[in-house]
């Protein structure tokens, strides 16, 4: 259905996670169909598969990047994160902004970022509004806490982050303003 309007229908595929070989295959196979993009698990440790800072995904960072596939991190596939008491729908709108937040934190802290440079991350539907914020703050962090050990080698966290980062919305007109205010595209 995506191929009747190749400009407007961007074709995305779901992967089988449950196995490494199978994961990678379907990822091959749908590359070649002329998908752009896999879904993929904004957190999958809370699904009880590995988290992101493992080496366990290496192979499909290498696959993705390989066949020049986006890895789509949709807000919703990491909401059992937010464990509240009592939390409500309303709440967990609001909040799974932030499990997109914690997402990129595994993603960049982690090695995937700086081991796989062609990966490319859409952050689907996790606002943007966040984004300024976290700039200035891993960046802040990773100067003042050398200790840590963390190496982004001749580079700032925030500029990896950019690199990798494709940052998806529906509506936000006070971040849309502030990034042209600050000369974001």
């Amino acid at each position: 259905w995506c191929g009747a309007y190749p400009g407007r229908f961007i074709p995305q595929a779901i992967l089988p996670l449950w196995d490494m070989g199978a994961t990678i295959a379907e990822l091959q196979r749908v590359a070649e169909k002329g998908a752009r993009a896999v879904s993929m698990p904004e957190l999958p440790h809370v699904q009880g598969y590995p988290s992101y800072h493992s080496d366990s995904w290496d192979p499909f960072f290498a696959a993705i990047c390989d066949v020049d596939l986006v890895m789509s991190l949709h807000i919703g596939q990491g909401l059992n994160a937010i464990n509240l008491p009592d939390i409500n729908f309303d709440e967990y709108m609001v909040l799974s902004t932030q499990v997109t937040v914690l997402a990129v934190q595994d993603l960049l802290w982690g090695h995937a970022m700086r081991e796989f440079p062609a990966l490319k991350i859409a952050f689907s539907e996790g606002g943007i509004g966040w984004l300024p914020f976290l700039l200035d703050r891993v960046d802040r962090h990773y100067q003042n806490q050398r200790w840590t050990g963390q190496d982004f080698g001749l580079k700032l966290p925030s500029e990896v982050l950019r690199e990798h980062s494709l940052a998806c919305f529906i509506a936000d007109p006070t971040s849309l303003k502030l990034y042209k205010e600050i000369g974001i595209d």
